[in-house]
């Protein structure tokens, strides 16, 4: 298991490399490993939630829950048929979720993979901005299933643990959500993790050839 800062890290990169397979192992990651609330509570495809249109139709074909929660906050958890999990059906869903769940997590499952050996195909996503405020939507979203890797995932998803703050606002939640799925921290943090593994093969190259432009150029190529 690679180096964590906190047991947060550790419980969810363990979680996420079980694998994950079924709603109940998503469970046991936001209840067990992150310290939300068990709800399980069926959303029915109806017009006061989904509207009369394409919603609605994707939400008849789907299987919709809301898996868990604190306060306000809902985890949303979907499964959706097909052979991928295409952006579009989950932007059409969310979007209309959001009218009636404002604050929420939303985890897409690909149906035909839930309770494979070697993990079921999912996305958590989160949405950040409001059309209603002018705020454009931005999507974001991990990616869980066969060959994915998880180390950057584990050390996002763990700034969700609420396990030792149950008084914790919807507010604060969100930001915390957000922050999570901040991808120029996230991108800032690799290049960071480059520059430092970078610069020591370079060195260890320059040491070992006493040619410091080979060294340089051969630890580029190698890391590229």
């Amino acid at each position: 298991m690679p180096d964590f800062v906190n047991a947060a890290q550790q419980r969810v990169f363990a979680r996420l490399n079980a694998p994950v397979r079924t709603q109940d192992d998503l469970l046991r990651l936001f209840v067990t490993d992150l310290g939300f609330e068990r709800i399980e509570q069926p959303i029915p495809p109806r017009d006061d939630t989904f509207g009369r249109g394409q919603a609605l139709e994707l939400a008849k074909r789907s299987r919709l829950l809301r898996l868990a929660g604190h306060g306000d906050f809902q985890i949303i958890y979907t499964e959706l048929d097909g052979d991928r999990l295409d952006y579009t059906r989950q932007r059409i869903l969310a979007t209309k979720l959001l009218e009636t769940w404002p604050d929420a997590l939303f985890v897409f499952a690909r149906k035909g993979t839930i309770g494979q050996p070697g993990g079921a195909e999912m996305h958590i996503v989160n949405v950040k901005g409001d059309a209603a405020t002018g705020v454009r939507r931005v999507f974001r979203r991990f990616r869980l299933g066969p060959g994915e890797q998880y180390r950057t995932a584990a050390e996002r998803l763990a700034l969700l643990d609420i396990s030792a703050t149950p008084d914790i606002t919807t507010l604060e939640l969100r930001e915390r959500l957000d922050a999570a799925f901040d991808v120029e921290a996230v991108t800032k943090r690799f290049f960071d993790d480059y520059k430092t593994v970078f610069n020591d093969l370079q060195q260890r190259l320059a040491r070992t050839s006493r040619d410091k432009a080979w060294a340089h150029d051969y630890a580029l190529q190698l890391l590229n």
